[in-house]
């Protein structure tokens, strides 16, 4: 996903979506609350690689040059697949293709970057998007613009989001998907879990049943 003003929003809007389904649904947030992930450790390690990989501190470019380029990008798939392997039988059935779909996404965005030595992206995608020719040129190390040697272009980041000034890729889509999915099976799972009241008639007068 090559960076933009809309980053943030991007990332926030399948949890919004969700977020609708859950305020709509009385006892939407109970699938939410029951939920007990396992080794959230590994999201924060993920997080922290990350982190170090999109920094421009002093301190960032260093590390990554005596790590090695692809090392961040392995590492950081690596802790997202064991996260997801962990976690996927504990889930409702419902929510585990959501899991799945969103570890494809990222699966999909590691691959393209591991075969390119970094993530490409369509030059006329970014400038559709509202992208200057400076910010084109300064993508900086973690993008590259597609060329005819590019492995995969089509799972690059090809599609332009005009309105976030964004380029996303199918995995980003995937992603963006799975999270919504995962987040409203959740939220389903609570409703059906949910205690009904139903009204049982009896000889001597009504009376309420869990």
């Amino acid at each position: 996903m090559l960076p933009g003003p809309g980053t943030l929003f991007l990332l926030v809007l399948p949890l919004a979506a969700a977020l609708v389904v859950l305020l709509s649904r009385p006892g939407a947030v109970r699938g939410l609350l029951d939920l007990r992930l396992k080794g959230l450790s590994l999201l924060w390690a993920a997080a922290a690689v990350k982190f170090v990989q999109l920094s421009d501190a002093g301190w960032a470019q260093p590390l990554l040059e005596r790590l090695g380029g692809l090392v961040p990008e392995l590492a950081i798939w690596t802790l997202g697949i064991a996260f997801t392997v962990i976690n996927l039988p504990a889930l409702p059935s419902q929510a585990r293709p959501a899991l799945c779909l969103l570890a494809a996404g990222f699966t999909l965005n590691s691959l393209v970057t591991v075969l390119n030595g970094a993530m490409p992206f369509s030059v006329d995608a970014a400038r559709t998007a509202g992208f200057s020719e400076d910010m084109i040129a300064t993508s900086g190390p973690l993008y590259v613009a597609i060329t005819d040697r590019t492995m995969l272009p089509v799972f690059a980041d090809v599609i332009p989001v005009p309105f976030l000034q964004k380029v996303i890729s199918a995995g980003d889509v995937l992603m963006f998907i799975g999270i919504a999915w995962l987040v409203v099976a959740l939220a389903r799972h609570g409703v059906k879990r949910a205690p009904s009241r139903t009204v049982a008639r009896t000889r001597g007068g009504v009376h309420e049943e869990e």
